[in-house]
């Protein structure tokens, strides 16, 4: 018989909300820096950035956009359009859903989490920023606090976030959105896992691939349809 689930622990970007809108703030604060700088536009400079994610992907946009503005060369001012970027405020919103399911859960006694990889003072000034989540979290697990060594696809970060918790890995439900690295380091905890919404977007042409052995036990398309999902897995 399988155990009802007595906690529910969430990846954070592109599940818990969608992560281009702290992409799209970050060009934005990084357009708003360079722009008086090099006498250009604030919204040419960010729809540039965006124009380069499409067709190089992550990695190195700020070095192509100075190189393109004649500051090649020039590592103190990438370090600096990196440093604006990772330290701007940022505005965003949760997935239509997440709060609501988040209240559901705690009203029935199920208790709820965060497990995050990515810098750990970035994720947090996005939990800040989703304020409204934020506050219905049990516990949150960033990766990076943990040294190196701990960034999913380990388990360790999930046996953390259990024990935190006080909910064994088998009462556990994991829910993410990046079949890379979401699934086995929970499944390898022991926890059930689910794959909510849509697939990680990095930009460039190459799309993510599903492999059905990293995947999650379960997908679903959105956090209606997670809330029943779920709903059945905690009673």
């Amino acid at each position: 018989m399988t155990t009802a689930a007595r906690a529910v622990l969430f990846d954070l970007d592109d599940t818990l909300y969608p992560e281009h809108q702290f992409v799209d703030g970050g060009f934005r604060a990084v357009a708003g820096f360079l722009a008086p700088r090099f006498a250009r536009s604030r919204e040419a400079l960010a729809a540039r950035l965006w124009e380069l994610h499409g067709r190089d992907g992550r990695g190195r946009l700020f070095d192509t956009l100075l190189a393109e503005l004649g500051a090649d060369g020039d590592p103190e001012l990438v370090a600096a359009c990196l440093l604006v970027y990772r330290t701007h405020p940022p505005d965003l919103e949760p997935f239509t859903g997440v709060v609501a399911l988040l209240d559901g859960l705690r009203a029935a006694g199920v208790r709820t989490g965060v497990v995050s990889d990515g810098y750990g003072a970035v994720q947090a000034r996005k939990l800040a920023g989703l304020g409204a989540v934020a506050v219905r979290l049990d516990t949150i697990v960033l990766t990076d606090d943990l040294g190196p060594g701990h960034a999913k696809p380990s388990p360790i970060a999930f046996r953390v976030a259990c024990r935190l918790l006080e909910v064994g890995p088998s009462a556990t439900i994991y829910v993410g959105n990046d079949p890379r690295k979401d699934f086995t380091g929970a499944r390898a905890a022991g926890l059930r896992t689910i794959r909510v919404g849509r697939l990680p977007d990095e930009g460039g042409a190459s799309a993510i691939e599903v492999n059905a052995e990293d995947d999650a036990d379960l997908a679903v398309d959105s956090f209606e349809t997670l809330a029943s999902t779920l709903s059945g897995m905690t009673t």
